[in-house]
């Protein structure tokens, strides 16, 4: 059968007007009102266009049914992937409709892919970057003990020292003798030897005369 073309009113006249069929409306219309001016479409003349069945998917079970319905019913289908779906099970979806030869409407497989590996260099990178500062802050914090430590270290020393020289301060300073000094200490102890002597001289001489 012929393609018929129905084409609307005034089309020639005005570049601004698209080749799309329109029904004349007007009251002065000789399209409207006269046949012989145009043809005009009646019920029957459109196409009939194929059902297509849309179906959303949220996990492998559901794609892999589908597969069994398409061939029963002998139309295309087509599926939609829920938005509640992660990445990664969309990218398993896609590539189960790819095997399948199901059309995924709502995705694209390669752009997924590059998606999921952005991703993963991004969170690559932060893992770094913590990395990194956990690095320094241990870093800063081992500095930090090995200065506190030495300072203390220092205070005790400090400690030790003024102890001593607190003791030494305490402590009666012996005075120097002088060798001048030491003889005129030791002339007494000689003058007490001597009277004892001359004690002991006495006592044997009173002994000798009551003898007598």
């Amino acid at each position: 059968m012929r393609k018929l073309k129905f084409q609307r009113q005034d089309l020639h006249k005005k570049k601004r007007l698209k080749p799309v069929w329109r029904r004349p409306k007007g009251i002065h219309s000789k399209l409207r009102r006269f046949q012989s001016k145009g043809l005009k479409p009646s019920i029957g003349f459109k196409k009939q266009a194929l059902q297509e069945i849309v179906i959303r998917v949220e996990n492998e079970q559901q794609l892999r049914a589908l597969k069994q319905e398409a061939k029963q019913r002998a139309k295309p289908v087509k599926v939609v992937i829920a938005s509640n779906v992660g990445l990664k099970k969309k990218i398993k979806l896609l590539q189960l409709a790819k095997e399948n030869n199901i059309q995924v409407l709502n995705h694209d497989l390669e752009r997924l892919k590059q998606k999921f590996e952005n991703m993963k260099k991004r969170k690559a990178e932060a893992l770094k970057v913590k990395e990194e500062k956990l690095k320094a802050k241990t870093v800063k914090l081992e500095k930090e003990q090995k200065i506190k430590q030495e300072k203390q270290v220092k205070q005790e020393k400090q400690g030790l020292q003024v102890k001593e020289s607190k003791e030494k301060s305490e402590k009666p300073k012996e005075r120097e003798v002088k060798p001048k000094e030491k003889l005129k200490e030791k002339e007494p102890e000689l003058k007490e030897s001597d009277k004892e002597k001359e004690k002991q001289v006495k006592d044997k001489e009173k002994i000798l005369t009551k003898r007598v």
